[in-house]
Parts: structure tokens; C-alpha cells; sequence
């Protein structure tokens, strides 16, 4: 039996049977309305939601789709082993830290996506381009400003030009991609004119006459890559432009900016410097410091400067340094023999203030006459060239391959020329020697006592104490004790037979002495070369016919 209702429950359901009896009844045909409930607001998609299903979708984004946009770009290494790509026809390096190359690939990725590549997008990408490039790149000599290709010497002129020199001519180009480096610091150069004169340089620079063949020779050579160039030291008095010479060098063999720079506190950036360059012109230098002047003597004969790499404890990066550098001073940068034999000395005179020209008006002239001078240096580069396989002198000095080809250089224009050349090249080798004289007082003792025809001999003790009675060095002077006399003397052969003084040292131990020396006087190598120069003259002069006797037509051509 069911529980009796409350008196709450009894209420609740008369007013339920109220409510139900005063409704009117549902008919099918009746209009409703289905009130249906709205969706719920989505969720924001994750990040690795949005990954997943753009894989799905086959959406690319980050670094796929960036290695998609550059997927057809060609590739390359160079010797050293960088690797670079090819985008719109120019070289970049594959370093995702390079400028460069970061605002072109973000570019690129912005213009196909709207959105920006990240540093790590960039970093990926430019890891799996790297790996491909070294083994499935093509090969690229990326030179600073000259190199060999395809059998002809490129010289680059920038803005996708170069110079083409072969067969005794040169011509004008497209570059090949991959075989220059596109620094920022390059300038490009103006179409030169064939043949050009190489020898309008002179109206804007103040060298002497009679050295004016042999500077220009020197110059055309260091256009030539590959071989070990001397350095050249600008020197003469104040006023005597210097600054301008080194920079119209600059200009004429590469130009950059700036023309003239100097040389960083740092060796780190001296070494970028090095290697960044085709010639360096080093501006109002005093003196070089004896281990910067080992550094500069080992560059100047291929010597490459190497480097920790960055965030790397085992790895080295190998600065390849292919260049000519050049010196402004008034006086000798160095006392280093060394170094002064790797060095070609151009000895510019005092400008007369009536002749004196304003920097803007001298600027402005050059480079109107830049594609003459330009084209006549590259002319004088064809014919030497074309010259230098049969060209054979008797006599080389340091640096001789350099030499060489610049005296063929000079035998091109004038039959003679190449070994007067060389003669100067002897002379002006042997005057920086000599010049020791000024700062060393041992080199001094030594000349000053052979000059009078007493040439020292005896031990190693009873000798230097001579030459020290000779020099009289002041305390501070550094003048060699007999145990270190065999390592000074030693550093000075090259300048004592520049000088015409040769020695040879006995190491046979005696009661009395350890060893002994003797000097001696031997021929000058300039006297030499000057000799050599006129040789072929005389190999070539006409035979003595007289008293002979010929028939008819016998000496007939």
C-alpha cells in the first residue's frame, strides 16, 4: 500500500493537474521549432598538432619547405673545402651567420611564404645544403681577384666581368660563376681599353724616369696569381706621394674599399686582412715589429695562416692568403735580411710645390685615364706570358719565379729589357741589404772593415772582438758574444755577398779555438746580372767574314 502523500507533495500535483487540463492538445500538423544547441568553441591548435597535420596535408613549412625553394640551386666547394650555392647567378657561402646569405634566403622564403625563416630554420637548412655541396657539389676555384681557368688567366673586373688573357691578347667576359669571391669590399673595375697605355700611370705619380720600366713590369707581374709576389715599399720623403702611389696601385690592381688600411693590433684580423685581399696597401707604417715581419716574410712566400675554428677545439681553419702586399714609409720597415729580400723598394722624390696637384683634380684625372692605363698593364700580362715559356736568363734572383715573369714582361716590349730588368731587381735588392748598415753595428763592423781590404779571419772570439773594437755599439746596441757570433753571422750571408763579402766557417775544434772563420771577397750578384744582361747581345753579334771567301749567291738569304 503506498506511503501517504505530504501535504507539499498534494499541492505540487493539483497544480500539475491544473496546468494539464487547461492545455490545449498536441496536433502533428502543428508549426514547431527544433532549437538546436550551438557548437562548442574549438580548442587552439598546438604546435605539434599544426606539425602533424600539415605532414598529412603535405604542407611544407621551417626547414623543408626552405630546402624545397632552394632545391634546384647549384652547389659548389672550394680547395679549401667551404662549400657555397648558387642563387640569381651569385656565389654565397654556406655559413648560416653569413649576412649575405641571410637576407637573401629570407627574402626568398618570405616572398614564397609571408612568413619569416627562423635561425634554426636557417641552420638546418644550411647544414643538409653543406653536406650536399661536398659531395655532389661541382668544383669552384674562388680566387680574390686573378686566376687560371680553361687554359687562360681570368682577371676579374667585377659586376660579372673579367678579363680573359690568352694566346698573347686579352678580351673582355662574362665570369665564370664560382671562379671569384664576391667580398663586399671589392670595387669593380671600368671596361679597359685595348691595347691601352700602361705607361700614362706616370703622369700621376711621381717615380723617377730611369726606374719607370721597372716599375711598371714589377706592377703588370703582380696581376699574375699563384706565385710568390714581393712585397713592395713605397718610401721617399714627406711630400713626395706616397699615400697616392699605393693607392692608385690599389686601384689599378684591386680595387677596394678602403684603398689604403693599416695594420690591425690584433694578428687574428691580420690574418683576415691577408686573406681577403689581392693587394693590401699598408698606409704610413715606422717599422715592422720582428714577429710581424716573420709573419709577412712567410705569407709573402705562400705560407697559408691558420686558425682555431670557433666553438671547436679540434678543428683548424686554413686562411689561404694569395696576395701582393704593399708599404708606405719613409725610411726601412725592417732590420730582418729576411724579410728584406722578399721586398722591391720604389724610391719616389719630393713633389716641387708648382707642380703639386689637388687630391680631387688628381683623382678625377686617373680615373678618366683608369681604362687606358688598366688595358695597357693587361696587354703587358698577355705578351709576357706569351713570352715567358721560351724566356730562359742565365741568372734568377730571389723569388725567382716572380722575377722571371716580370723581366719576360719587359723582354716582350723591347729586346734587352728582361735582363735589365733582372739587374735592377739585383740592385734594388742589394741597396735594401745594405741599408742594414744604418741599425746594425755588427753588419756595419764587417763592411767597413772588408772596404779597406782587411778581411777578418781567426776564431770566433778573436774575430768579433775585432769587429766590436770597429763598431764601438753603444751599451744598448745588441752586438753579438763570440758563442752567439756563428747564429749573427749566419743571418747576414745574404747581405754580405749582396755587398761582395763571402765567409766560410771552419767547425774544427783547435787547443785554442772552437771554430774559425774567414772572410773573403766574392763578386756582387748585380755585378753579375748586369753582366748576363748584355750576354745574349754578344752571343748575337755578327760573325768576323773577313778574309773568307764565297761563291756566287752563297749568301744569299
Amino acid at each position: 500500500m503506498p506511503e501517504p502523500m505530504t501535504r507539499t507533495a498534494e499541492t505540487l500535483r493539483a497544480e500539475f493537474l491544473h496546468l494539464a487540463a487547461a492545455a490545449k492538445p498536441w496536433r502533428v500538423d502543428a508549426p514547431h521549432a527544433l532549437l538546436i544547441a550551438p557548437d562548442p568553441e574549438p580548442e587552439e591548435e598546438t604546435r605539434a598538432a599544426r606539425r602533424r597535420r600539415q605532414r598529412e596535408e603535405g604542407e611544407g613549412r621551417g626547414g623543408p619547405r626552405l630546402l624545397a625553394l632552394l632545391g634546384d640551386a647549384r652547389l659548389y666547394f672550394d680547395p679549401a673545402g667551404q662549400t657555397y650555392i648558387e642563387i640569381d647567378g651569385e656565389m654565397f657561402l654556406l655559413d648560416a651567420k653569413h649576412p649575405r646569405l641571410v637576407e637573401t634566403v629570407a627574402a626568398l622564403y618570405y616572398r614564397a611564404t609571408g612568413q619569416t625563416a627562423g635561425k634554426d630554420t636557417l641552420a638546418a637548412a644550411v647544414a643538409v645544403l653543406s653536406y650536399a655541396a661536398r659531395r655532389e657539389g661541382s668544383p669552384a676555384i674562388m680566387a680574390n681577384r686573378a686566376a687560371y681557368h680553361g687554359g687562360a688567366l681570368w682577371y676579374d673586373l667585377g659586376n660579372r666581368r673579367a678579363a680573359r688573357i690568352a694566346g698573347g691578347a686579352w678580351r673582355i667576359v662574362a665570369a665564370t660563376v664560382g671562379l671569384f669571391r664576391p667580398w663586399p669590399h671589392k670595387l669593380p673595375h671600368p671596361d679597359p681599353i685595348t691595347p691601352g697605355n700602361a705607361g700614362r700611370l706616370f703622369e700621376f705619380i711621381n717615380v723617377p724616369t730611369e726606374t719607370r720600366p721597372f716599375v711598371l713590369a714589377t706592377l703588370a707581374a703582380c696581376l699574375v696569381p699563384g706565385i710568390s709576389r714581393p712585397a713592395l715599399v713605397i718610401t721617399g720623403p714627406q711630400g713626395s706621394g706616397k699615400s697616392t702611389v699605393a693607392r692608385f696601385f690599389k686601384r689599378l690592381v684591386d680595387p677596394g674599399n678602403p684603398a689604403l688600411t693599416m695594420i690591425p693590433r690584433k694578428p687574428d684580423d691580420l690574418d683576415l686582412l691577408l686573406a681577403r685581399n689581392f693587394f693590401l696597401a699598408l698606409d704610413n707604417l715606422s717599422s715592422l715589429m720582428p714577429d710581424v715581419a716573420d709573419t709577412l716574410s712567410g705569407v709573402i712566400t705562400g705560407a697559408a695562416p691558420q686558425r682555431r675554428k670557433l666553438h671547436s677545439d679540434a678543428e683548424l681553419l686554413t686562411l689561404v692568403a694569395d696576395l701582393t702586399l704593399c708599404f708606405t714609409s719613409i725610411n726601412s720597415l725592417s732590420d730582418r735580411a729576411d724579410f728584406l729580400e722578399r721586398t722591391l723598394r720604389v724610391q719616389l722624390e719630393r713633389i716641387e710645390d708648382d707642380t703639386r696637384q689637388a687630391d680631387d683634380d688628381l683623382e678625377t684625372a686617373f680615373s678618366a685615364a683608369l681604362p687606358e692605363i688598366l688595358g695597357g698593364l693587361l696587354s703587358l700580362v698577355a705578351a709576357g706570358l706569351e713570352r715567358l715559356p721560351t724566356y730562359r736568363p742565365p741568372r734568377l734572383p730571389r723569388m725567382a719565379q716572380f722575377a722571371r715573369l716580370a723581366a719576360a714582361i719587359a723582354e716582350a716590349q723591347e729586346k734587352g729589357a728582361g735582363g735589365r730588368y733582372l739587374a735592377e731587381f739585383f740592385r734594388n735588392q742589394g741597396a735594401q741589404h745594405l741599408e742594414l748598415a744604418e741599425g746594425n753595428p755588427f753588419f756595419a763592423a764587417i763592411l767597413e772593415t772588408c772596404a779597406r781590404h782587411d778581411y777578418p779571419a781567426g776564431g770566433f772570439k778573436e774575430v768579433c772582438a775585432k769587429l766590436k773594437e770597429i763598431a764601438n755599439p753603444d751599451p744598448k746596441d745588441r752586438f753579438p758574444t763570440p758563442r752567439g757570433f756563428r747564429k749573427a753571422v749566419e743571418r747576414l750571408r745574404v747581405p754580405l755577398e749582396t755587398a761582395g763579402i763571402g765567409f766560410e766557417i771552419d767547425s774544427t775544434r783547435t787547443a785554442h779555438e772552437k771554430a774559425t772563420i774567414r772572410f773573403f771577397p766574392k763578386p756582387r750578384a748585380a755585378e753579375l746580372a748586369a753582366e748576363a744582361a748584355i750576354e745574349p747581345v754578344r752571343a748575337c753579334a755578327a760573325p768576323d767574314l773577313s778574309g773568307l771567301t764565297f761563291d756566287a749567291g752563297e749568301l744569299d738569304p
